[in-house]
């Protein structure tokens, strides 16, 4: 006798989106020969790196992913062919953060103008606009609640009843074996479905705007998820940083870290139930430029600062836009002809 089996359209998009995912990489892995200590992976038009036995891919870009594409899965990279840039009729806004450090960048494509010493990107996020007034974001699932009324744009809000009730599932099971990492495929598949139409978000985002941002590659998921929902640092364990619990046990009473390593069926809490919600991103950026009509989101991964036009962020998509500090955005083939010099002869 054949079973039916009923699905949301929800859990068929994740269902969809967990087995192409799967595919891609176990299509498109290579390893490294004897003396070489990498494996590879192309992921559509990208390539990625990490050494053998670890599990974080590290994305590659200039040089060394052209060296990988043509050496290794012996490819060309292919880029777009896009209408020349009118250096005479650019429209060009920029925050003053970049032009004052004399940071660069290529509107047409992703770059990594710097290095940077912080690890953390929202640490770095805070130190960037920090001179401009921005409050300190703490981490990137937390910053979603930090400075919460100035929000332009979150799916983390207004979440329907059967979203809510799968984050109330998700929540127990992270809580009944609260570690990092114990539950990344399914947080990953559920935030995914929040995901919102880019596109759509070009016309809200401004310079300086904060912008909470879904990172691919990110091993954080568990952690942002469950520290999300509680307001609360290091799995549950920590300082209270924000608001929270979300989470309620049958009995109407919220979560406590006393219920930690439980097995309690949680429901959504009246704070969920009436509009709130938290943060669930595990990367944060923020808007540095927009180059006519394009926004450059600038974000610092490991210590690497990429400055990716909003059309060529790829895996990496923007969440929730919050509005940035008041600071100085400039025209700078005005105010700064020697830094619209040197940033028109990148193209």
């Amino acid at each position: 006798m054949k079973k039916t089996i009923r699905l949301s359209e929800t859990e068929l998009i994740s269902l969809i989106n967990d087995i192409l995912s799967e595919q891609t990489l176990n299509e498109q892995v290579i390893k490294g020969g004897p003396t070489d200590p990498y494996e590879y992976l192309k992921k559509g038009n990208k390539y990625y790196a990490k050494k053998k036995g670890s599990s974080k891919w590290i994305k590659t870009s200039g040089k060394t992913a052209e060296a990988i594409a043509k050496k290794i899965f012996k490819s060309k990279i292919k880029t777009d062919i896009k209408k020349p840039i009118n250096k005479n009729t650019m429209d060009v806004l920029v925050s003053d953060t970049l032009v004052n450090k004399k940071i660069l960048f290529d509107p047409k494509r992703e770059t990594t103008p710097f290095k940077c010493s912080e690890e953390g990107c929202a640490q770095w996020v805070s130190n960037q606009l920090d001179d401009l007034g921005l409050q300190r974001q703490g981490n990137a699932w937390h910053s979603h609640n930090i400075g919460q009324s100035t929000l332009k744009f979150t799916p983390f809000m207004d979440m329907g009843p059967n979203t809510q009730a799968r984050a109330a599932k998700i929540f127990s099971n992270i809580n009944s074996n609260p570690k990092e990492k114990t539950d990344e495929g399914e947080v990953k598949s559920f935030v995914r479905t929040l995901i919102p139409n880019q596109s759509a978000l070009r016309k809200a985002l401004k310079v300086n705007d904060v912008v909470g941002l879904y990172f691919d590659d990110s091993t954080n998921f568990t952690k942002a998820f469950f520290e999300g929902a509680t307001g609360v640092s290091d799995m549950g364990t920590g300082a209270k940083v924000t608001d929270g619990p979300y989470f309620i046990k049958k009995d109407g009473k919220p979560w406590t870290p006393n219920d930690l390593g439980k097995n309690i069926e949680f429901l959504p809490g009246n704070s969920l139930k009436n509009g709130s919600g938290f943060g669930m991103n595990t990367h944060l950026g923020y808007v540095g430029a927009i180059a006519n009509g394009e926004p450059i989101i600038f974000h610092n991964v490991h210590g690497t600062v990429y400055a990716t036009p909003l059309s060529e962020m790829g895996e990496t998509k923007i969440f929730w836009v919050k509005q940035g500090p008041k600071g100085n955005v400039v025209k700078p083939q005005e105010t700064s002809p020697s830094w619209w010099e040197s940033f028109t002869n990148l193209f």
